[in-house]
């Protein structure tokens, strides 16, 4: 038997790691309830078999997210691609699914001062206000999850801003 190969072991080696994370193209996997892109597939199949292949596995993941999380535009499509694959990402560490992946090990964590740049960009460049909804609603489901970093860099872009 063959088995399929992994769209996440693929996007970085082609340079395509931005268009993993945002479901361009071949990683585009569409919900049959909405017809739009579903991160939590790509992460719970794709990334999560990855990273539980080996330690080095799990750091490589890092260090692509850190990439694309670096690399967003300031936009409502890309704010929602982030949170998407933000409550994802948390969904499966949640479960256990993530062992060895400490993304957002703190609030002072390299994911975390990243999420806090992007969001005083927003701040800055007047979208924060618009995309406020969206970010409580994924900042709230995180937060169930046991980790309340979302909440807390919003918290310091509005003390800040």
């Amino acid at each position: 038997m063959v088995s399929n190969p992994n769209t996440f072991e693929y996007a970085p080696n082609h340079n395509e790691i931005d268009d993993f994370f945002r479901g361009k193209d071949r990683y585009f996997v569409r919900s049959p309830d909405y017809f739009g892109h579903v991160h939590g597939a790509n992460i719970s199949g794709q990334v999560c078999r990855f990273v539980a292949e080996s330690e080095e596995s799990g750091e490589k993941f890092e260090e692509a997210f850190l990439a694309y999380m670096a690399g967003l535009d300031m936009t409502g499509e890309e704010l929602s691609h982030l949170l998407a694959n933000l409550s994802s990402y948390f969904a499966e560490k949640n479960r256990g699914r993530m062992a060895g992946v400490n993304l957002f090990s703190s609030h002072d964590s390299p994911a975390a001062l990243l999420l806090r740049r992007y969001l005083a960009l927003l701040h800055h460049a007047g979208l924060y206000d618009a995309v406020k909804p969206e970010l409580e609603i994924h900042a709230s489901y995180i937060e169930k999850l046991g980790s309340d970093v979302v909440f807390a860099c919003m918290r310091e872009v509005e003390e800040a801003c």
